[in-house]
């Protein structure tokens, strides 16, 4: 292979990035470079408001990216590796250790790790340990017609509008997310169209969420809507919260889908109701994170 370099992203480079991350989303496809409007919302935050990385050859090919956010909290910081994705072509040369090492990752860190064991023992050796898998699943009543949403439970919660700019909102996603991110919030409510909900039980609070309209990842379904993030004050409430939320989306869209810690205790009933595993990750995260408790809290989806 050809000698690299590694310096930041610019936004003249997301095109590239994009058609990357495409080629390894969608290798039955042949990618072309999109147009600047076509790349996902995630890069374009990653490179404005966290750090993003290319790897270039003297021919000024882009030949890998990485990305990634960090977040402060009351006991420091947590970086989360967002993208790490390298051209078919190029992959085993050491591109994506030089990537890593030119992110800010010396502090806690987390990640999830695609299926790819290349990937996993990577970021085991850059210090992050496995924890859990991390199984994405979709509610999909027209693919998969022996989907059994009415069985699940929560379906006494009412769930009720938010407003994004609620402080109270803000504080419920702080304590149980345990980091604050305003900014992220409020970039899923303008570009990815996130509805921030409060979940009620007899007119008590018991649970937020956020669900996201507008997921321009989700390739093998476009239009579906991404459940979370969703917190809770109990596991059992959390479970309720995220199998509710997964019913209220599905009624209103093509699709639901949400990434479900192995931990959370939703997990099970909604494999029970029909809804299908579509993708099993690892999440892996250095021993010195503070890390948000998963039967309570289940992440976004394209962050933490």
């Amino acid at each position: 292979m050809t000698s690299f370099r590694v310096r930041p992203a610019t936004a003249s480079d997301l095109p590239a990035v994009h058609a990357i991350w495409r080629h390894n989303d969608a290798p039955d496809e042949t990618p072309q470079l999109p147009a600047p409007a076509d790349v996902l919302s995630g890069f374009v935050y990653e490179q404005q408001h966290g750090a993003m990385c290319v790897a270039e050859t003297n021919t000024d090919r882009v030949i890998g990216f990485g990305g990634s956010v960090t977040w402060d909290g009351p006991r420091g910081s947590l970086t989360y590796l967002a993208d790490l994705f390298i051209a078919p072509d190029i992959q085993s040369h050491g591109v994506g250790q030089a990537i890593l090492q030119a992110l800010p990752l010396s502090g806690p860190r987390c990640v999830h790790a695609s299926t790819d064991p290349r990937a996993t023992a990577l970021y085991i050796r850059t210090g992050m340990l496995p924890l859990w898998p991390n199984l994405w699943l979709v509610a999909d009543a027209e693919r998969h017609p022996g989907l059994r949403l009415d069985a699940l439970p929560g379906a006494d919660l009412e769930l009720t509008p938010a407003a994004a700019d609620d402080a109270t909102l803000a504080a419920w996603d702080a304590r149980h997310f345990g980091y604050r991110r305003p900014r992220d919030l409020a970039w899923q409510v303008a570009s990815r169209a996130a509805l921030p909900l409060w979940f009620r039980r007899a007119g008590a609070t018991i649970g937020y969420g956020y669900i996201q309209r507008h997921c321009d990842e989700s390739l093998s379904r476009p239009g579906a809507w991404t459940v979370g993030p969703i917190g809770a004050e109990t596991p059992e409430d959390a479970r309720d919260c995220v199998c509710a939320a997964v019913c209220w989306a599905a009624q209103r869209s093509p699709a639901a889908r949400l990434g479900v810690p192995g931990p959370h205790p939703a997990l099970a009933p909604l494999i029970e109701a029909g809804c299908r595993i579509v993708y099993n990750e690892t999440f892996l995260a250095s021993p010195d994170a503070e890390l948000p408790d998963v039967t309570r809290y289940l992440p976004s989806g394209v962050f933490m």
